[in-house]
């Protein structure tokens, strides 16, 4: 079964319901400006240009949002197996 599909790439594999708790705890825990970056690119399906002139932050700020995210819910994942 999975959950919340938009959360991962075409490259990756579906989101499985032990990888939503990790990304819950996550999004709980980081900053505003980052939640809402995340949001608007996985949910509202903004582009990364559009994302970063909404809120005003770099594009390289905004891949480090992304790189930051993605490793915590891998190590998450590597933890829970």
């Amino acid at each position: 079964m999975t959950a919340c599909p938009y959360l991962v790439s075409e490259n990756e594999s579906a989101v499985n319901i032990k990888d939503v708790g990790a990304i819950r705890d996550l999004l709980a825990k980081i900053a505003d400006i980052d939640r809402e970056a995340l949001d608007r690119y996985y949910v509202d399906k903004e582009t990364r240009e559009q994302v970063c002139r909404t809120l005003s932050i770099t594009p390289f700020r905004f891949l480090a949002i992304k790189r930051k995210t993605r490793t915590a819910v891998m190590r998450r994942r590597e933890l829970n197996q």
